[in-house]
């Protein structure tokens, strides 16, 4: 899958994912290059004419010195470093000092998904942009049929089977993706991919999602990474804590662009000195990745209903397994294939 962009004026952009096509709207030079700047992260295939049919979506983006006024009358809730209001159907979120805001009905002269950029600061801050970005673009995605899904996603050599590697924030995804990549292994991304459903077919599709990978300093070194691959990341209060590794750039050789996913793993790290996975039942496995993606409790029952469609399908077409790496896997790097390739082979 790609994701591709043209200009057809100097604030139109088109972007297609997985054949859908999305419409950026850019009010203001700057937001047109705040979002180019987080999108460059991404998979991008340059266009040289505007697509047709018409886009499925439009997201309209501009920098406000007032952002919009949130209705009173809203249920609230807590998100990553925000807060979500919605009526039922429609939603504003408060993210950063700045403001996405995303209507059932298109509004906003035909555009779904608005973000409002503040001018605060925090608001200007890299990681606050990309952040506001992904959020908007998450709810225009889901509303295409899109889901960003938080997984490592790799493919054996031999057999061409893939997996998804799936868990918290430093479970070992990371780790365990790029060793499975010094082994020959073919991957999508570390953290961040799409998931699809064809209407055609019960399979559900993976897409690579993100241009590089974030490992944190240990699992560089763990993973022999070259200081070459790498580039710093930042993290909110100004420290390094991840390195980013160039997918193409270091491993172009290696990366694919989909996969039809026929086992899910679920990692996690334990203490001992030897990694065990264990079988678990596909009943299990669904109540975990429901665990992790809350948003599904508050989208719209109709995309809720869609997205765990697409997550029974994928659950149904896989062999699932829980992951308990121990500290073998960071001392011998074949490790991790060693133990992983024959429960994907099956």
């Amino acid at each position: 899958m790609s994701i591709a962009i043209c200009s057809s004026n100097p604030n139109t952009s088109y972007y297609r994912v997985a054949d859908r096509i999305i419409k950026i709207k850019t009010l203001d030079s700057w937001s047109a290059t705040l979002l180019e700047n987080s999108l460059n992260d991404y998979v991008f295939e340059h266009l040289i004419a505007a697509p047709r049919p018409a886009p499925d979506i439009c997201v309209k983006a501009e920098v406000k010195a007032c952002l919009s006024r949130i209705p009173a009358q809203t249920e609230v809730f807590d998100i990553s470093q925000g807060r979500c209001h919605h009526d039922g159907t429609n939603f504003w979120l408060e993210v950063c000092d700045s403001l996405v805001i995303v209507k059932s009905a298109p509004d906003f002269g035909h555009c779904d998904v608005e973000i409002q950029f503040g001018e605060t600061s925090l608001a200007q801050e890299p990681l606050s942009i990309e952040t506001v970005c992904l959020y908007g673009f998450q709810f225009a995605l889901r509303r295409c049929g899109l889901y960003i899904f938080h997984a490592a996603a790799v493919s054996e050599p031999q057999s061409g089977r893939s997996a998804l590697i799936i868990g918290d924030s430093g479970c070992g995804k990371s780790t365990l993706t790029v060793q499975l990549i010094n082994c020959g292994w073919q991957f999508l991304n570390d953290d961040a991919i799409l998931l699809c459903k064809p209407s055609i077919s019960h399979q559900v599709n993976a897409y690579s999602f993100r241009r590089f990978l974030a490992v944190t300093d240990k699992s560089a070194v763990a993973c022999q990474l070259p200081p070459r691959l790498q580039t710093n990341v930042v993290s909110d209060d100004g420290l390094v804590y991840k390195r980013r590794v160039d997918v193409n750039g270091s491993f172009g050789g290696q990366h694919r662009a989909s996969c039809d996913p026929q086992t899910l793993i679920f990692a996690s790290i334990v203490e001992s000195e030897t990694s065990e996975i264990i079988e678990i039942a596909q009943a299990d496995a669904m109540m975990r990745l429901l665990a992790a993606n809350p948003w599904s409790t508050y989208e719209t029952r109709v995309i809720s209903r869609e997205y765990v469609s697409v997550l029974q399908s994928l659950v149904r077409g896989s062999k699932t397994y829980e992951f308990r790496a121990g500290q073998d896997i960071l001392k011998f790097i074949p490790q991790a294939s060693k133990l992983l390739k024959p429960i994907i082979q099956r």
